[in-house]
């Protein structure tokens, strides 16, 4: 009777070519442990409840982080005609400006963590600052305090959560991995559309501190269930940081243009998410039409 082997002993080529474990040749040699992956990519078939509530966490995790950064514009409108009326247009967007920095650039931290630890620690200490930060943005009444709020403390938490969210649950999924990853980051696409009615109701009916509060909360929700939900396909091993780690994939010259290209798209992608509903009203649009705006631009990209 042949041997009964487990699916992590087979190496990850094999899976690529498409060979299922029972098709192969049982006087197969078994690969070393130095040859072996060691992150193994399983079938959804293999990993199908596990994969798919995954996913369902993903989508979660990228609700109420990136979605809700797509909807900064709202705020810069609002900040605008109340709460730093004071403030040019250019002071005010630096709230903004200052939480896509600290969303792009903390990715590299939450990717070791992520590495290192699995999805679920970078997940629960970005939950804490995204939400703890739009709690205290509900209490600021200075600029200083919106940047500090939502701009520093948010931007981390976000940036924390995307990378496990978008990451994780395409570790479950081979043939069709581009497809999971397209489906968890339509996430933040529905929380665009979803966040600016709710804040936009809320701000006229509770004032801005409790629609902070409230959005605040939802996410506490989200994010819940994020935590419980979203295992991970792959082996977490802490490694020691060693600069050269992040500096060899730059020798890849499909990588390096790829790094290049994103830079310098970074640059201008998010001049129309600050701009759009204060221009828009500036050029005679109602402000409710202009508010509508960023749902329309969410559900269509």
């Amino acid at each position: 009777m042949p041997e009964t082997r487990d699916p992590s002993s087979y190496s990850e080529s094999s899976l690529e070519k498409g060979t299922h474990p029972s098709d192969r040749d049982d006087s197969a040699t078994n690969p070393t442990t130095e040859d072996a992956s060691p992150a193994i990519i399983s079938t959804p078939k293999k990993q199908g409840t596990k994969a798919w509530l995954s996913l369902t966490a993903g989508f979660m995790g990228m609700f109420a982080s990136f979605g809700w950064v797509n909807c900064v514009a709202i705020f810069q409108a609002e900040y605008e005609m109340n709460q730093l009326r004071d403030y040019s247009s250019s002071q005010v967007g630096w709230i903004s400006s200052v939480l896509f920095f600290f969303m792009l650039g903390v990715s590299p931290v939450a990717g070791r963590l992520y590495d290192g630890y699995g999805p679920r620690l970078p997940i629960i200490i970005g939950s804490f600052f995204h939400i703890f930060g739009l709690m205290m943005t509900s209490l600021s009444t200075e600029y200083y305090q919106f940047i500090l709020s939502q701009s520093v403390c948010s931007g981390i938490g976000t940036s924390l959560i995307i990378t496990p969210a978008m990451t994780a649950p395409t570790t479950y999924f081979h043939d069709r991995r581009a497809l999971a990853g397209g489906v968890a980051i339509a996430g933040s696409s529905l929380g665009g559309v979803i966040f600016p009615f709710m804040v936009n109701h809320l701000l006229s009916s509770i004032g801005f501190a409790w629609t902070m509060r409230a959005c605040a909360f939802l996410i506490l929700g989200l994010m819940l269930i994020t935590y419980a939900l979203i295992p991970s396909n792959v082996t977490h091993t802490p490694k020691e940081f060693k600069l050269k780690s992040y500096l060899t994939p730059l020798r890849e010259r499909n990588f390096l243009l790829l790094c290049v290209v994103s830079f310098f798209m970074y640059w201008g992608i998010f001049i129309p998410y600050i701009y759009m509903v204060i221009s828009s009203i500036h050029y005679g649009m109602s402000v409710q039409m202009g508010y509508n705006l960023i749902p329309i631009l969410n559900g269509v990209r």
